[in-house]
């Protein structure tokens, strides 16, 4: 039967594909749009029953819907892929008065689209739900309207159990102020994010370390939820812990090492001097009398005599460089101030290179005085065996922030990357270890014309 003129004319325009099948299923109007979309097959279909000429074609879904409108007069929406194309149609069919009218919408790129999204949203869900962290929302009363399963994990308490509850009811009651004030801005102010750490208590009583991240996402559709997330560090924190407290251990047992040292040197001091020094000086009276006498009955023994005292001499002169090398006797019975000028003196005697003093008193505690004359003999030694100086300057001042202890060369300068932290080489990390020691620091830096200042700062604090 022939379509009248004017519904034609309409079906002729719409944008889908227009089939329409008589009781029979064979086809009676095929529109321009579906001659175009189904090709050659859409163009020699007409008056043809659909199935024949389809044959294997056909989609089973699409004609199981068909028969369905046919038998219940109901018309029936569905997505169907169609395999000739490789693409995707919504068919909406329709009863008529003669069979059936069916319409064909290509929507194969929105069936891609959402394949991909749902793709994506898969992995995104594998991701929350396998991960580490805790995935939340919270609503605009802070309380959990979804959690990722990995909250059994990290609390032991399952998704259901936690959902619902006011979130910030798991922190722990020392931290929940801290964690209350950092969020609260951030739930109140769209697009504000806030991150803090604190403690949760686990099912099992024992105490997590948490950092949380939420973002306000109320304004978004997406979510309508304020979004967050606790990352646990317990085992992070715990390592650092132990690490800070052999960190800890180590440099106090160096301290104990460096003062065990200092105190053998004082006893070896000593007792190079009572012991040894004492006797050389007893012998060489001894061989100056000797010596006086033999110029009288042996005077051909003189000469061995006089060698003797020089060897005397010189064992005496060692004795006192090496007692004075273990301990300066000045810095126990003077102070630090007629130590160092005493160093500067020796340094210059020993090097050939002018050693300028400005030397402030300063009576500082005997433990205090002897480590920034040992970090102050390090730095000497470091001028001699690396900066190429013509001159050194000891600079000792108290000030009202403290007492600083500067040691500065014209070299050739430290580079800055050797400066810092332990980069600089165990000889800096050993100065800095021994300041520490006292409530002190070691600043070292290279100067704008050349050189290198190495600057010992003691605390007003710490300096009597």
């Amino acid at each position: 039967m022939a379509m009248d003129e004017e519904p034609a004319a309409i079906l002729e325009r719409v944008t889908d594909a227009f089939l329409a099948l008589d009781a029979d299923w064979c086809v009676t109007w095929v529109n321009a749009k579906a001659a175009t979309t189904f090709g050659s097959v859409g163009r020699e279909m007409l008056g043809r029953n659909i199935w024949d000429h389809l044959g294997a074609t056909t989609s089973q879904p699409f004609r199981a819907a068909c028969e369905q409108v046919m038998r219940s007069q109901e018309p029936v929406i569905i997505e169907d892929f169609y395999r000739p194309h490789d693409r995707w149609y919504e068919d909406r069919i329709f009863p008529s008065r003669s069979g059936l009218s069916i319409f064909f919408s290509d929507i194969t790129d929105r069936k891609r689209a959402e394949a991909a999204l749902n793709l994506s949203e898969a992995r995104f869900r594998v991701l929350v739900e396998q991960g580490a962290d805790v995935v939340f929302m919270l609503d605009r009363e802070g309380r959990i309207t979804w959690c990722s399963p990995s909250v059994q994990r990290v609390l032991g308490y399952t998704a259901a159990e936690v959902t619902g509850r006011i979130g910030g009811l798991l922190v722990h009651p020392d931290d929940r102020r801290q964690a209350q004030a950092a969020f609260h801005d951030a739930m109140t102010r769209p697009g504000r994010s806030a991150n803090v750490e604190f403690r949760v208590q686990h099912r099992d009583g024992s105490l997590r370390s948490i950092i949380g991240y939420g973002v306000n996402r109320f304004d978004d559709p997406t979510f309508g939820a304020f979004v967050g997330s606790w990352h646990d560090v317990t085992e992070r924190r715990e390592a650092e812990r132990v690490l800070v407290s052999a960190a800890d251990q180590l440099r106090r047992l160096t301290q104990r090492l460096q003062l065990v040292r200092e105190e053998e040197q004082a006893h070896l001091s000593r007792e190079l001097h009572d012991r040894l020094g004492q006797p050389l000086t007893m012998l060489r009276l001894g061989l100056t009398r000797v010596s006086g006498q033999l110029a009288a009955y042996a005077a051909d023994l003189v000469p061995q005599a006089e060698a003797m005292l020089a060897e005397v001499d010189a064992a005496i002169h060692a004795t006192r460089q090496i007692s004075a090398d273990l301990r300066p006797p000045l810095l126990d019975d003077f102070g630090l101030a007629a130590a160092l000028e005493w160093a500067g003196q020796r340094f210059s005697a020993r090097t050939g290179l002018p050693c300028r003093l400005q030397v402030d008193e300063c009576d500082l505690a005997p433990e205090v005085a002897r480590a920034l004359y040992a970090i102050t003999q390090e730095a000497l030694t470091n001028v001699v065996r690396h900066a190429r100086a013509r001159t050194v300057t000891l600079r000792l001042v108290r000030q009202p922030a403290g007492v600083q202890l500067d040691v500065t060369d014209d070299g050739v300068g430290i580079p800055w990357a050797a400066t810092g932290g332990e980069s600089g080489g165990l000889g800096l990390l050993g100065m800095r270890e021994r300041a520490a020691a006292v409530g002190a620091s070691v600043v070292v830096y290279p100067g704008a014309a050349g050189g290198t200042t190495v600057s010992i700062r003691l605390p007003a604090a710490v300096a009597p």
